[in-house]
């Protein structure tokens, strides 16, 4: 029809499948951006101080948004196309090398934001270090296992005959990764479970910090599809795929730490749903009389209310609460 513009990418059945990567990668980033500007629309409104978690956070969404570009890059140099139809493998294999390098990275940057934000909402969380040292050592293990898994000149060409390792190692990394994410996920809800407070009110809390238990699920696939690219004699069709689900981890991972942040921000969207609030007062309600000292029983040194300390401060709310 005269006037139509031609598509932007074109996916040929048997032949490309390069155009479902690239619109993964760039949905996937659009959805992780949306959630590092609904965190930053929180922190300006409420003028709340930026912290170590922040700045992970944000170099996590930009890390995840690289590599979501360096996939596009691999799909324009023959991922998703028959190896036989490849003039070279050589930018291919360069292009998947550096998305993966950049991805682990944006991984290991959202494991950290995740628990240096649960530390500081629960001041004393004694899981906190040991897991910032399991999230260091994961991502050492994983960035060094990734770069020189194949013999130099050129360990981004992953061929059986140039990789000892044949790749399996991967399959260590994911299973380490899904570990740690459940790990995170969980570190704060007996803390949170110990307050005395409404049982839906804590049920609200801890869900927000257990939602990313959904990336060790979702990495159930992408140790199915691992195990097909890495098998395979046609690495660039085969390994679609495992693609997608590395990006559906990467960017999940990023967006998930961005949810305790934002879920103030998503209930205003929603008629300004009621946030539940963990105030001095519900921490100690039945000896209202005694002093806020006494929330230190339970971890926490002058706890504000979730909204305040997760999701922005209340307008004065209660004499226990206070900004971040």
């Amino acid at each position: 029809m005269s006037g139509e513009l031609p598509p932007l990418y074109g996916i040929q059945d048997g032949r490309n499948r390069g155009g479902v990567i690239i619109i993964s990668a760039y949905a996937w980033a659009s959805l992780s951006a949306i959630s590092a500007a609904a965190r930053l629309t929180i922190a300006l409104n409420h003028r709340l101080k930026a912290k170590w978690d922040d700045a992970t956070s944000a170099g996590s969404v930009v890390l995840a948004v690289v590599s979501s570009v360096l996939y596009n890059l691999a799909v324009n140099a023959g991922l998703g196309r028959h190896a036989a139809d490849l003039e070279s493998l050589s930018d291919y294999s360069k292009f998947v090398y550096a998305a993966q390098l950049v991805g682990l990275a944006a991984i290991a940057c959202s494991n950290v934001s995740a628990i240096l934000l649960s530390k500081r909402i629960v001041v004393i969380l004694p899981l906190a270090r040991p897991l910032l040292v399991a999230c260091g050592a994961w991502a050492v293990f994983s960035l060094f296992v990734t770069a020189f898994q194949c013999n130099a000149p050129e360990p981004w060409t992953f061929q059986n005959t140039n990789c000892p390792t044949r790749g399996y190692l991967q399959f260590v990394i994911v299973v380490a990764n899904m570990l740690v994410d459940i790990a995170i996920g969980l570190c704060i809800v007996p803390t949170i479970w110990d307050l005395r407070m409404e049982r839906g009110r804590k049920l609200t809390a801890v869900s927000l910090f257990a939602l990313r238990l959904a990336i060790p699920c979702l990495a159930i696939g992408q140790l199915v599809s691992l195990s097909l690219a890495i098998n395979s004699t046609d690495k660039p069709w085969d390994s679609v795929q495992h693609v997608l689900f590395d990006q559906a981890v990467i960017h999940l991972s990023v967006i998930l730490t961005t949810v305790p942040r934002a879920n103030r921000f998503l209930s205003q969207l929603h008629d300004n749903l009621a946030v539940g609030e963990i105030t001095a007062y519900e921490l100690d309600r039945d000896s209202r009389a005694a002093s806020t000292s006494s929330t230190k029983s339970f971890g926490l040194v002058h706890t504000p209310s979730i909204s305040a300390r997760v999701l922005g401060p209340e307008p004065r709310a209660s004499e226990g609460t206070r900004r971040l």
